[in-house]
């Protein structure tokens, strides 16, 4: 198998679908978003899940950056986003079952 090909297994969960329209959407989001978007406070976890489902590390990335929190002390917040074949894939998945703009849901 390519290490680049991606078989995304799909999911109902309406957590994961808000996170992959705005991962399609956006060039990246900051964790705290993530969790926003969400609408949960397990952010980490549910990204870990996508990759469980098909997208892996490869095509759904985390990137730490050094900052100072707002105590000033250093910490390494994380920025994900999805490769260029992770967003065509989701882009695909997203219009395929319904939930992007043209969209037909359930078909």
């Amino acid at each position: 198998m390519n290490p680049k090909s991606i078989y995304f297994l799909g999911t109902d969960n309406p957590r994961h679908i808000r996170v992959l329209k705005a991962l399609a959407k956006f060039k990246e989001i900051s964790r705290t978003s993530i969790d926003e978007i969400a609408g949960a406070s397990n952010g980490p976890e549910l990204l870990a899940e996508l990759r469980r489902r098909g997208l892996g590390e490869m095509h759904l990335k985390c990137e730490r950056r050094e900052r100072l929190d707002r105590d000033g002390r250093p910490c390494r917040p994380g920025y994900y986003s999805l490769s260029p074949e992770g967003k065509k894939c989701i882009g695909r998945w997203l219009f395929k079952n319904g939930h992007a703009k043209g969209g037909q849901h359930g078909g």
